[in-house]
């Protein structure tokens, strides 16, 4: 089932990038999401809409607060502000993950009324039930429930040039997307757990489909693991380093590539 009931005990509960990584090498994660979980993408038609996370957090919250993307910024919004906000826009689920064969939203992205904005933004969750449920199966088989989620695509997932650099500032508690670098992390580079501190943990992906024509001619063959890696693609990294600032401010650096723009 598709819950809308936010439990802050979920996010309070979520590991940091390090640990959760760990996790998913040790849980052979990466092999998991070449072999099953994206083909069931690929077979729900769903590439375009969602991808999966790797569940982390940066900060903690309050019990009346949610963290809620605008734009490039990420921040914790009070209660009342999103309520606020529902009257200028939407308020929706972006991230979910799964408890006791249920999907729970832990994330949220605000929509303005006259944004020009995907339809995608603002789909009917009922009309995806299945995917869901065959989805948290695939957790529950290999032990992933405390490792992956899901998050919704805004825009096209198609690669290109270019990438964006997040900040996260601990102290203020917000994510801001800035220009930067290509990173170009795959899934293929999964290969081994990163000890390092300041190695980029690469922390979610999305798929598209490698041989779409074959596939509507019905010539279509499952793709072995080499070409499963290149229907992957990683839309977001997390740099385990913190640097401080001369007010003494926590900050993280993670790096999320353009890929959508």
């Amino acid at each position: 089932m598709i819950s809308t009931d936010y439990d802050a005990t979920f996010f309070d509960h979520l590991p940091d990038i390090p640990q959760s990584y760990h996790r998913l090498i040790f849980r052979n994660g990466p092999q998991h999401i070449s072999k099953a979980i994206h083909p069931l993408f690929i077979r729900y038609g769903v590439t375009d809409i969602f991808g999966v996370r790797l569940l982390h957090r940066h900060y903690l919250l309050s019990s009346n607060e949610r963290i809620v993307q605008r734009g490039d910024v990420a921040a914790p919004w009070p209660l009342d502000r999103i309520q606020f906000a529902k009257t200028k826009g939407h308020v929706i689920p972006s991230s979910w993950l799964f408890r006791n064969g249920n999907a729970y939203p832990y994330e949220f992205s605000f929509v303005a009324k006259s944004e020009n904005h995907d339809p995608a933004t603002l789909l009917q969750l009922n009309d995806y039930e299945n995917f869901f449920s065959d989805f948290c199966k695939l957790l529950q088989k290999y032990q992933l429930c405390d490792v992956l989620g899901l998050c919704l695509l805004d825009r096209p997932r198609r690669p290109r040039e270019g990438s964006t650099l997040e900040i996260n500032l601990d102290a203020d508690r917000i994510s801001i997307n800035l220009p930067s670098s290509d990173i170009g992390h795959g899934l293929e580079d999964l290969t081994s757990v990163i000890e390092n501190e300041g190695s980029d943990i690469p922390a979610a992906w999305c798929f598209y489909d490698i041989f779409p024509e074959e596939r509507d001619a019905g010539d279509y063959q499952a793709p072995t693991s080499e070409e499963a890696f290149r229907g992957i693609i990683c839309r977001h990294v997390c740099t385990s380093v913190h640097h401080f600032d001369p007010k003494g401010k926590n900050t993280m650096i993670s790096h999320t590539e353009a890929i959508w723009s």
